[in-house]
């Protein structure tokens, strides 16, 4: 109890999306986005073990999986995993409450439910979020990551070299994972071919998923 009371967002792996002060500020997804925030939703929470969070590592189905966001121009791409990240990590909850102690409130109960010896986690609760940082003392601190919580990690628009680290550094540390860990890549030429794509980032022989942000809704 005493170790998940104390775990901390690991700032030296990820850089932190960007805070909301009120609800308006969260950009949502726009009504021709939402297929492709759907099947991201999908795809963070299929095969994430017991509600989006695995105990067991010898009972895990994908305690590691990553997916390319592509179909639509850089920016556009950007916002969608920026909105992505605020949404799953509580920001966007957080932000709608009105008081600083509602927020306090909320803060606590988050760590009351991740204290709770043999508590059953839930779909709803809060992940943690960010972005890869794109420098050695970053990369290197992702080969020994440990999740809090279930945990997306956003790689966005970076340089080859780093990209393929960051795949390298997350594969040698998944073995000691016990939260489920998405990473979301979002490449800096959204008309790559999905081949060259795995190619030149270095992920072949790994299992990708390509969320086309024109494409159809999920079944």
């Amino acid at each position: 109890m005493t170790h998940r009371l104390l775990a901390r967002y690991d700032n030296a792996a990820l850089r932190p999306p960007a805070a909301l002060a009120r609800e308006d500020d969260w950009a949502a997804p726009r009504s021709d986005e939402m297929a492709a925030w759907l099947r991201l939703k999908q795809w963070c929470f299929q095969g994430a073990g017991t509600d989006g969070v695995q105990t067991d590592p010898m009972m895990a189905s994908i305690p590691f999986a990553s997916a390319v966001l592509h179909g639509a121009q850089l920016p556009a791409r950007l916002r969608l995993a920026e909105a992505l990240c605020q949404d799953l990590d509580g920001s966007v909850q957080m932000a709608a409450l009105d008081s600083g102690p509602a927020r306090l409130l909320l803060r606590l109960r988050v760590k009351f439910n991740e204290a709770l010896a043999g508590r059953r986690p839930q779909r709803t609760d809060p992940w943690d979020s960010g972005y890869v940082r794109d420098h050695p003392a970053g990369l290197e601190r992702l080969r020994h990551f440990t999740p809090r919580r279930s945990t997306l990690i956003v790689a966005a628009a970076l340089p080859t070299p780093a990209l393929q680290a960051c795949m390298q550094a997350l594969a040698d540390a998944q073995s000691g994972f016990l939260r489920v860990v998405r990473l979301l890549i979002v490449a800096d030429d959204a008309d790559l071919p999905q081949e060259r794509a795995l190619a030149t980032n270095g992920l072949a022989q790994r299992a990708v998923t390509f969320i086309d942000m024109q494409g159809p809704p999920p079944d």
